[in-house]
């Protein structure tokens, strides 16, 4: 009986020892969503890039993957020039590149007043029968026509191109977001 006891306490120890070095291992191992290759600071400056090159900004938000066509970068020559004089965003950009915008409109989601989400919420805050159409009919935001009655909507978009291209190449995720962010502030 003694020696049954015995047992199970060490088959039991020796379970909990095995987690304990599981988990370890696994709380070692980086977030899937963050490189360590990729500091806090490039970021910030690459978002600093984008604040100055919104046509580059609106692109690569609609499409990351742009940032690794030769023609794309040859038409913006301050993009060459920054990926040039930036080696490690370079790299890590065309390594990943969704991931290192994910992580460029993250920094800029809690770093920068006049994000995209900040702008739509304001618009929409002030343009109440908007905000109710495009809630339940996300996709108008694309309709010509709902563009032509509402000219409003179409100065902001116009104005703001990075929320243009956010909203128009995914409409729904867009205005769950705006909800999300019109909640939290």
């Amino acid at each position: 009986m003694k020696r049954r006891h015995l047992k199970r306490t060490v088959t039991a120890l020796a379970a909990v020892v095995f987690s304990g070095a599981l988990g370890a291992t696994a709380m070692a191992q980086e977030w899937p969503g963050r490189n360590p290759d990729v500091s806090h600071a490039e970021v910030a400056n690459f978002d600093q890039y984008l604040d100055h090159h919104p046509d580059v900004a609106a692109r690569l938000a609609a499409d990351p993957r742009l940032i690794n066509d030769p023609r794309f970068v040859a038409t913006h020559p301050d993009l060459h020039a920054y990926l040039a004089n930036h080696p490690g965003v370079r790299e890590e950009i065309h390594e990943s590149p969704g991931q290192f915008m994910y992580r460029e409109g993250h920094y800029d989601w809690r770093h920068d007043e006049a994000h995209p989400l900040a702008n739509t919420d304001h618009y929409l805050d002030h343009h109440p029968e908007v905000q109710t159409q495009l809630e339940h009919h996300p996709g108008l935001v694309d309709d010509p026509r709902y563009l032509a009655n509402h000219p409003g909507l179409h100065e902001f978009l116009a104005k703001h191109p990075v929320a243009r291209a956010d909203w128009k190449s995914h409409p729904y995720r867009y205005m769950t977001r705006e909800e999300t962010y019109d909640q939290r502030h």
